[in-house]
């Protein structure tokens, strides 16, 4: 993924954003998602490509507790598991920036 332009991405949006999601406007994406800021942030480890363990060890959480904040995510955002999300999240970041994203 190229970004052809800067516009609206910040240095802190490309520190804080799950890779590779860095060239997009995370901020927007978040808000966009409509969770609350727990959900986005175990959002953002999923991306990340973390475990529950260690989604539960990041967040100071139970495992069963990471487990029904993501059910309760796949739930809101109607999607069947993590690849529904990360494909979901990637459809949602694309309609925000459809420029950010053109194939090569």
């Amino acid at each position: 993924m190229a970004l052809h332009r800067n516009d609206g991405v910040t240095e802190r949006d490309k520190r804080h954003a799950p890779l590779p999601l860095a060239a997009v406007h995370w901020t927007a994406v978040a808000e966009a998602l409509a969770l609350s800021p727990q959900q986005t942030r175990i959002v953002e480890l999923v991306l990340r490509g973390m475990k529950d363990k260690d989604i539960a060890d990041e967040l100071r959480l139970t495992v069963p507790t990471v487990r029904t904040y993501l059910s309760r995510i796949f739930a809101k955002l109607k999607v069947d598991d993590r690849v529904g999300l990360i494909l979901y999240v990637f459809s949602l970041a694309q309609e925000i920036n459809p420029r950010d994203h053109c194939p090569h």
